[in-house]
């Protein structure tokens, strides 16, 4: 069975904190999804995630700038100082880290949490829409919750609590250009994933299969991807 949970923080942002936030379970099965349930919490503030946020955004665009700027034939294994790869990956681990921290700091919200673990079987697939009008959540990482880790088919999206649908014209002339990265897939089946990414109308899909760092940045930054799909998710 499909599920949709409607994570609605409301009115706030991360100085003042989240006074009201409801979460709604709904079932998408049938024509007309149904709400099965819905909880209230509140989250606090938590002005150091901005900060944390933008060292992220600072040291990630630092050295994408680096990789643009550089002839392929200059870039080498390794080739980017182990000092920035080290701040980065620590800025992701304080990043990841503060936001589990604020997401699990207060009852009110835990109790969400709570009961959605115990309305959600891991097999299910669940779509998570977090609804905030404060820019800056909107941009966090939220796929990094320790939530989600119990629900490998889940997906998350984001919207305005405002919303409208404005229909518009579909330009096929242009095809999605789709890279795919396929990593180590030892004890995994990846060809259904394959098949379907092969399957896909419209869509140009180019596969790379284990690449070294090298041939990964070259593929990364010698064009425009509308998608990049990776599988394993460790990859």
């Amino acid at each position: 069975m499909r599920k949709l949970v409607v994570l609605s923080l409301g009115n706030g942002n991360l100085n003042d904190g989240f006074p009201t936030v409801t979460a709604q379970l709904w079932a998408t099965d049938d024509s007309r999804p149904k709400m099965q349930m819905q909880f209230t919490g509140r989250l606090p503030a938590a002005p150091y995630l901005e900060e944390l946020y933008r060292n992220w955004r600072v040291l990630w665009e630092a050295l994408s700038q680096r990789l643009r700027h550089r002839s392929p034939l200059e870039m080498e294994e390794g080739d980017v100082t182990n000092v920035s790869e080290e701040e980065l990956e620590e800025v992701c681990r304080l990043l990841r880290e503060g936001i589990n921290t604020w997401l699990n700091y207060e009852a009110p919200f835990r109790n969400i949490e709570q009961q959605l673990r115990t309305a959600l079987s891991p097999s299910e697939e669940v779509r998570f829409l977090i609804q905030t009008s404060d820019d800056l959540v909107q941009r966090l990482p939220w796929h990094l919750w320790e939530l989600f880790e119990a629900y490998p088919r889940a997906e998350v999206g984001l919207s305005a609590p405002e919303w409208r649908v404005n229909p518009r014209p579909v330009n096929t002339a242009r095809q999605v250009r789709i890279l795919a990265i396929l990593g180590d897939s030892t004890g995994i089946d990846v060809q259904k994933d394959r098949q379907m990414l092969e399957g896909l109308p419209a869509a140009k899909v180019t596969f790379l299969e284990k690449p070294v760092r090298k041939e990964l940045n070259e593929r990364l930054w010698g064009r425009g991807w509308d998608i990049l799909f990776a599988f394993p998710q460790d990859v």
